[in-house]
């Protein structure tokens, strides 16, 4: 039965307002940890917003959450292919099919260095297109993945679900980037490392990813304001996406 207008206007402004205040509660946590916890909650209200428009499909979690990321975030840079993460995988599969792509990536990131104390943004970043006439083709014309790894897994998209992941699972954020708070979209930056237990042992120099969690708050409100607006133009009662009840396994509360 259709929910009065009235009704579903009212549903609407509460689902979006819940999530607007949570999203206030979450920026002003602090502490040592702060920063953590709160790049891990802006990624759960992301996956838990994704829920309410994916309606009953096969996506798996991290179909669902890359296309509401890219339909309902305003983030198109999510489309572009991370630079460092693609010349680390070419760099590590000798398949001489990949010749033309590696020595175009490589020659990308070549013309970042040397950064010393500027960050390069990932605005830098290849987009898909820009790799899609020197990647290799399989027989049946799709693109060759890299160690089983797809072009599309290297996508900022996917690396936002990794991001979340290693929040989720491991409560800490991937790689070892420094979030100082001043910037407030995701850039790279050289990262040198000393050896304690070895002076004799040269330094390791490496191009981390940052997500700032300033970023990840842009992101999240955002989502919101476009969430909320598809809902109401298409009529779309938010809290359908979800099941309610007493149980813990929902399909016994369907």
């Amino acid at each position: 039965m259709p929910v009065p207008e009235d009704v579903l206007t009212d549903r609407i402004e509460r689902f979006s307002g819940h999530f607007r205040a949570e999203l206030d509660q979450i920026a002003a946590i602090n502490g040592e940890s702060g920063r953590t916890f709160r790049k891990l909650l802006y990624l759960a209200v992301l996956d838990a917003l994704s829920k309410c428009v994916s309606g009953p499909t096969d996506y798996k979690n991290v179909e669902r959450f890359v296309a509401f990321v890219s339909n309902f975030s305003g983030w198109p840079d999510g489309q572009r292919v991370s630079l460092t993460h693609l010349v680390a995988l070419l760099d590590r599969d000798p398949n001489p099919a990949f010749d033309r792509v590696r020595e175009k990536a490589r020659a990308m990131l070549t013309a970042w260095t040397p950064m010393r104390s500027r960050e390069v943004f990932i605005t830098e970043d290849p987009l898909p297109s820009d790799l899609d006439a020197d990647w290799p083709r399989a027989s049946d014309g799709k693109l060759m993945p890299i160690w089983k790894v797809r072009l599309e897994q290297l996508t900022h998209y996917r690396l936002l679900w990794a991001h979340r992941n290693r929040l989720a699972h491991e409560l800490r954020v991937p790689g070892q980037g420094v979030d100082s708070g001043h910037l407030y979209s995701p850039f790279y930056h050289e990262l040198t490392t000393y050896s304690l237990g070895d002076r004799d042992k040269p330094p390791t120099l490496t191009i981390e990813l940052v997500y700032p969690d300033v970023f990840l708050l842009r992101l999240c409100r955002d989502a919101v304001t476009n969430l909320h607006r598809y809902l109401f133009q298409n009529k779309v009662d938010p809290y359908e996406g979800y099941k309610f009840g007493t149980f813990w396994i929902e399909e016994l509360n369907s």
